[in-house]
């Protein structure tokens, strides 16, 4: 046996076959970093599109009865929002007079029934900002009014109320 043709390995090529495992290794941490990541993003961003809805339900028919100050209670059948698409679809509202008017004798009596209300093209950026929200498109179907004896002293605000709704009608459909 001879032992003068071996060959002894190099130290400059053992440490460069230990260098690729700990790169990736590195990157490995860093997939799943971001998998996570997105995962608890998706999580986070489908829980809150999820609550959005009844959330929104409940906000909208506690505002009607709050600044009515308990005299007009509204009711939302169904409630639908799409952010990607902007819109806001509101199903079987009904909007009724309180039984007991004695304390709001200076409002009017009313009851509505409305089978669709459909907002499309909604600014989201101006409705983040607390802003003047526009909208292209508003679609009312089915829309029945009942309003009752006028009272003399109509309150200020409500005499003026036509003025503070800006509309622009492109025409009926």
């Amino acid at each position: 046996m001879s032992f003068t043709n071996q060959t002894v390995p190099d130290n400059t090529s053992s440490a460069s076959v230990l260098a690729p495992p700990i790169a990736q290794k590195k990157s490995r941490r860093w997939g799943k970093g971001l998998l996570i990541a997105a995962v608890i993003l998706v999580a986070v961003v489908g829980t809150v599109l999820f609550l959005l809805d009844p959330w929104l339900r409940r906000t909208l028919e506690r505002q009607v009865t709050t600044a009515s100050k308990g005299y007009y209670q509204l009711q939302i059948g169904e409630l639908k929002t799409s952010l990607w698409h902007r819109s806001l679809t509101l199903r079987g509202l009904r909007l009724r007079s309180a039984a007991t008017p004695a304390n709001h004798s200076r409002l009017p009596r009313l009851r509505a029934d409305v089978e669709l209300v459909r907002l499309q093209g909604i600014g989201l950026l101006a409705l983040l900002r607390r802003k003047e929200v526009p909208l292209d498109t508003v679609l009312v179907q089915n829309a029945r009014l009942g309003v009752g004896k006028m009272p003399p002293d109509l309150p200020v605000h409500l005499k003026h109320c036509t003025s503070s709704c800006r509309c622009k009608w492109k025409g009926f459909g």
